[in-house]
């Protein structure tokens, strides 16, 4: 059994207020290119969870990432790192378990 839900109905746990200004900020970055990558970086796991199931709920988006700090910064820095022979630290190698 499926159902639909109302558009926005999924962002209750995020201010809408909230929802709207960065989907505006987004709309204006895009407006020279509607498929540019849009990196969002948010301060933890839940509000980035609830922030992209909220995005353009009744429409969807493409090439929005939401990340945290850490993610973001890897992915800037992967190839020099990769290269440099540097691997990103998991939380299996901070408590000595196996990643």
């Amino acid at each position: 059994m499926s159902v639909a839900l109302a558009p926005g109905a999924a962002a209750w746990p995020v201010l809408p207020a909230l929802v709207a200004q960065i989907e505006a900020t987004i709309r204006t970055c895009r407006a020279a290119n509607p498929f540019l990558p849009v990196h969002l970086i948010v301060p933890n796991h839940v509000l980035g969870t609830l922030l992209a199931r909220s995005l353009f709920a009744d429409t969807g988006y493409l090439a929005i990432h939401v990340e945290l700090p850490h993610e973001f910064a890897w992915s800037i820095a992967a190839r020099e790192c990769l290269a440099a022979g540097l691997l990103p630290v998991t939380i299996g190698n901070i408590r000595g378990l196996p990643s």
